[in-house]
């Protein structure tokens, strides 16, 4: 569901984000919904500063938490910001998903190898602190040889909020010795690179973030949606 492109009243921007409607007797501040955060809603995926999912236009975080489509603002906030924009992924004009590639070829058999080459992928989005995550893969095993997989992340029945920024988090976990030191891995986001050809280290866990490399924003990902399209390869 979307807000309305006319006639906007704030039960249209409360409901899209929350469901149903306030309710009587509830006291919500018009520039509360407005600035606030998502992550400053109800727990487990927020503060509990306020009791309902806001939209973010500035809010804690100045506005680096905001749904999608909206500008940080923090004066002359208007109801026309909101005009026909959508808060929760849909999973199809709205998604968020990666396809992971391990091009790595398995390992000599007989005799029993020291190494297996499949590594474990996992992919998070936080809130601009890193302290909610609202989005995440579970672990992703991508197996030797020829591994070419695409996975859809966003939840489309209302638990995944369109955040602008993408604070992305990729962990990459070797549980058996590489043959010369590591696996080599690249990650790309709707198609710019923000990490490529560094080092996974053998026998362990390795972090890519964005503290290291930098946000991403949500936009057409040339996949035929908007969102974030994680591209990751290993070799």
């Amino acid at each position: 569901m979307a807000v309305p492109t006319s006639d906007i009243a704030i039960s249209n921007i409360y409901s899209t984000a929350n469901g149903g409607s306030p309710g009587s007797g509830s006291n919500i501040a018009v520039s509360d919904l407005f600035k606030k955060s998502y992550f400053q809603g109800p727990g487990p995926i927020g503060s509990g500063t306020i009791s309902y999912r806001a939209w973010g236009q500035y809010g804690s975080t100045n506005g680096a938490d905001r749904i999608y489509g909206l500008s940080a603002k923090n004066i002359d906030n208007n109801f026309s910001d909101f005009s026909g924009l959508t808060y929760y992924y849909d999973n199809s004009s709205y998604k968020v998903a990666a396809n992971i590639q391990n091009t790595r070829q398995g390992p000599p058999y007989p005799p029993f190898p020291l190494y297996d080459n499949n590594v474990g992928v996992e992919i998070w989005l936080y809130d601009s602190t890193g302290t909610y995550a609202y989005i995440s893969s579970g672990s992703i095993t991508a197996t030797v040889p020829n591994y070419n997989q695409t996975f859809t992340l966003s939840d489309p029945t209302g638990n995944s909020p369109i955040i602008a920024i993408g604070y992305w988090v990729v962990r990459f976990t070797v549980n058996n010795t590489f043959p010369g030191g590591g696996a080599t891995v690249s990650i790309s986001i709707n198609g710019t690179s923000y990490v490529t050809g560094q080092n996974a280290a053998s026998n362990g866990q390795t972090t890519f973030s964005y503290t290291g490399s930098g946000s991403a924003a949500v936009a057409s990902t040339g996949q035929g949606y908007t969102g974030l399209y994680f591209a990751i390869v290993i070799n």
